[in-house]
């Protein structure tokens, strides 16, 4: 077998072993969104800003940078109002985890490490010295 087939081989095989040890780690989340389009992400004195009013100065800022793709401000202007959505969404998110036995734990952590080391290693990131 040649060389690039052998890399072949442990990338799919290092995604197959990352994913089947987050799946199994995963399996005992459970997520809650607290978040809608129009839920206030600020208030301030009765004055809500909401997730829609934060997209229509980022939407125009990316028209912008479309329109002069040199300009400092109009990037500026395209990513700083996803900033407060981005954190709103981090925000709203809850993760409770249920009970996992410590052979769960051990197999899922093991699984995303060698899964993890056969992924870097197809790249030649991680060497063996044989």
């Amino acid at each position: 077998m040649g060389q690039a087939e052998v890399a072949a081989g442990r990338f799919w095989l290092g995604i197959a072993m990352i994913g089947l040890g987050v799946y199994i780690f995963l399996h005992a989340a459970e997520l809650e969104y607290l978040l809608h389009w129009n839920h206030a992400l600020f208030s301030f004195q009765g004055v809500a800003l909401t997730s829609v009013m934060l997209l229509i100065p980022s939407a125009v800022g990316i028209v912008l940078v479309f329109l002069d793709p040199e300009g400092f401000r109009q990037r500026v202007l395209a990513v700083l109002p996803l900033l407060p959505i981005l954190y709103a969404v981090v925000d709203a998110v809850r993760v409770r985890m249920i009970e996992l036995e410590l052979i769960e734990v051990a197999l899922s952590f093991g699984l995303i490490i060698g899964g993890a080391a056969l992924f870097l290693s197809s790249f030649g990131i991680v060497h063996d010295d044989r």
